[in-house]
């Protein structure tokens, strides 16, 4: 039971890493799906399969709006190894849903090729869902059991993967095959197989950090406020004078404007930046001298 409540915890925080400003690889938009079938097989037992195709509204996370697939792939510091979690979400036109996530933390960087310790990977497949809450994740009273009643389902099944392989891996590409076997939390006796399983998703890294370039690394720039709504200023750090242009991605990894600033003098200079039209959600403000990228930073419109 701590294995599956730390299991969930994980993939939560995951999920909103966003909007903590964790550093790591985000793929938001892309496919995934697997076959499930009851072990052993009997007349009317549980069979089917899952498959989404879409993009996730990391600005709400309510099933009610959304239908597709996400990861999140971070450092994890205390082993040098990475931490990879993924979920899916597919709308099954009843009002229900299907929600599969994945957690696979290891010492070592993620290769491509077949994982020796597939057992590794820890996944969640809530069938028929009918409500996910998403906790305040910067609540110290959480209490990590109640996190089993997060998810109302006909079937919560939490396992392990019994193979997993990366055939992609790229900072905005990932892709793999998978899997698994698991158990029903509120009837051990109910199992679960899940075969053929593929993800591939595209995204946009956020722990981008500055290209090399003939600037000196002290190039930076800053918004305030931050967060805004529904303007801010962009404070831009140079020490020396060139050619910019400031570029402005949602979370998706697409731009929304771009703006063209000419040639700017050494020392600092502003930008306003007007998101009137804009949806509410993290954007990323990448600054460029000849194609470079030399300075990021992120930035929050609330709406």
């Amino acid at each position: 039971m701590r294995l599956v409540t730390h299991f969930l915890m994980t993939i939560l925080i995951c999920i909103t890493a966003v909007a903590q400003d964790l550093p790591g690889q985000v793929y938001f938009h892309g496919l995934a799906g697997f076959d499930f079938a009851q072990v052993p097989p009997l007349p009317g037992s549980l069979s089917g399969s899952m498959n989404v195709e879409g993009e996730i509204d990391t600005t709400t996370f309510f099933p009610t709006e959304l239908e597709g697939t996400a990861a999140i792939l971070m450092d994890n510091d205390s082993t040098g190894g990475q931490v990879l979690s993924q979920f899916a979400i597919e709308d099954l036109g009843d009002g229900t849903y299907n929600l599969f996530a994945m957690l696979y933390n290891t010492d070592e960087e993620i290769e491509v090729g077949n994982v020796s310790n597939p057992l590794s990977a820890y996944f969640l497949f809530a069938y028929h869902m009918d409500s996910l809450a998403v906790p305040d994740m910067q609540s110290d009273s959480l209490d990590m059991m109640d996190l089993l009643n997060l998810i109302s389902a006909e079937y919560r099944f939490v396992g392990a993967m019994t193979a997993l392989e990366f055939t992609s891996l790229e900072p905005g590409e990932i892709a793999w095959n998978f899997s698994g076997i698991g158990a029903d939390l509120d009837n051990s006796m109910m199992i679960v197989s899940l075969s053929s399983g593929y993800v591939s998703l595209e995204g946009i890294p956020l722990n981008v950090e500055r290209a090399p370039s003939t600037l000196p690394r002290d190039t930076w720039i800053a918004a305030y406020p931050n967060p805004f709504n529904p303007t801010t200023r962009i404070s831009v750090h140079l020490p020396q004078a060139g050619e910019f242009a400031l570029r402005v991605y949602n979370i998706l990894g697409r731009q929304q404007e771009l703006y063209e600033l000419g040639f700017l003098p050494a020392g600092e200079s502003h930008v306003q930046m007007n998101a009137d039209n804009w949806p509410g959600g993290l954007y990323l403000l990448s600054l460029e001298s000849c194609g470079v990228r030399v300075a990021v930073e992120r930035v929050t419109l609330l709406k």
